[in-house]
């Protein structure tokens, strides 16, 4: 990562320098653009095939990389540069929400990601913004380990006014969801990606079935072949979705198949079970610990996953660490505590665990190991002389002699 800040670096300071030569009606063109990709190819075919991003965003990203230097370091352009390139039509330029719309579907993509947020050491003043535009989108752990803020900002552009960004927002949020956000794909994976797309390419009819791999002759033969249940003899593979006949000769004590989820054959034994996952609860957030809306949401959908009580145990250990005075990012420090959580290095420490017994309204304790109570027997009370009398009787008559 060091080369990579140290590009990052050259282009914070070529924006400084720009900064200094600006007039002031030259502040808004004062963001930096850093190329990361091969510069001897045109267009992505990754670009192309993303379902994600409209024409005009594709042709944005086109235009981008077209204004770009050939030391891939450069000024990121401007509403009134990008205009007139991202035209509808014949003398027509585009509106300024259309370049907004394109920018912000690229790094909700993660085609191009907020490298580095420049601000004047003296009076911290905002100089500009670094970005960085790739030639293959990022993985969401790729993307989050350059931009700590991109959970964030999917969180706000899913309340986007512009519907494609809200739209684009909510696919990106469920592909967070649903893939893992810290996941970042090893090598094979990476290549099996970029084979897929080739394929997709190459032979888009194929890819429209499974079943398109083999043909009609050897699909039967092969060992990856997935044949429906319906095309097998009911006699041994029922359907889970229909019910049994009445007067089929191997399931007499099933009436109904769907049911149950275990279907008995002659020779066979299907045993479906279907996992449940454990409802996610809603985290408590303590002090000093206080995020906006959008950042709770970003966090809870980096813990995505985990269970309960170590989600709950990673916001109070980063509410204990800022109390402490040990964390000056809450988002950078939780984003770091996710990571280790979902690889299981994540141990509770003290900071955290004040903060949980506050929390839960007990004293701060170590936890000790559970004890079996020991309950003292009540001491008998003396009987009256009347009913030790009848007690001696009933055990005369049972023939009970002390």
């Amino acid at each position: 990562m060091k080369h990579y800040q140290a590009l990052i670096g050259r282009a914070a300071s070529s924006m400084t320098q720009r900064r200094g030569d600006a007039t002031a009606s030259d502040v808004e063109g004062l963001d930096g653009l850093l190329f990361m990709g091969n510069p001897h190819e045109t267009v992505p075919r990754a670009l192309l095939l993303d379902s994600r991003l409209g024409a005009v965003d594709v042709l944005g990203w086109q235009v981008i990389r077209l204004l770009s230097n050939s030391d891939r370091t450069t000024a990121f352009p401007t509403y009134d540069e990008l205009e007139p390139l991202l035209r509808s039509g014949a003398n027509r330029k585009a509106s300024r929400k259309t370049v907004a719309r394109v920018i912000a579907i690229l790094r909700l993509t993660r085609w191009m990601t907020l490298g580095m947020k420049a601000r004047n050491t003296d009076n911290g003043r905002m100089i500009g913004n670094v970005y960085v535009l790739h030639d293959e989108p990022l993985a969401a752990g790729e993307s989050l380990a350059l931009d700590p803020g991109y959970l964030e900002y999917v969180i706000q552009c899913s309340h986007h006014g512009n519907r494609a960004v809200a739209a684009v927002a909510e696919c990106v949020k469920q592909e967070l969801a649903d893939s893992g956000v810290l996941d970042t794909p090893t090598r094979l994976a990476w290549l099996d990606r970029r084979a897929r797309q080739q394929i997709d390419t190459e032979f888009p009819e194929e890819t429209l079935s499974p079943e398109a791999q083999f043909p009609m002759e050897t699909q039967s033969d092969s060992p990856s072949f997935q044949r429906k249940l319906s095309e097998f003899p009911s006699e041994t593979y029922p359907s889970s979705q229909r019910k049994l006949m009445r007067n089929s000769m191997g399931y007499d004590a099933v009436s109904d198949a769907s049911r149950g989820t275990t279907v008995r054959g002659n020779t066979n034994s299907v045993c479906n079970t279907t996992a449940r996952e454990e409802p996610q609860a809603s985290l408590v957030w303590s002090w000093p610990l206080e995020l906006s809306s959008d950042q709770r949401e970003a966090v809870s959908l980096m813990l995505t996953g985990l269970p309960n009580d170590v989600r709950q145990a990673v916001v109070d250990e980063a509410a204990g660490r800022l109390e402490a005075g040990k964390v000056k990012s809450p988002m950078a420090f939780l984003h770091t505590l996710a990571k280790r959580a979902a690889s299981g290095e994540f141990q509770l420490t003290q900071f955290g665990q004040s903060v949980a017994d506050k929390r839960c309204g007990s004293a701060p304790s170590k936890p000790r190991p559970m004890q079996n109570r020991v309950v003292p027997l009540e001491t008998p009370q003396p009987l009256s002389d009347e009913t030790e009398a009848k007690r001696q009787a009933m055990l005369e008559r049972l023939g009970i002699r002390r």
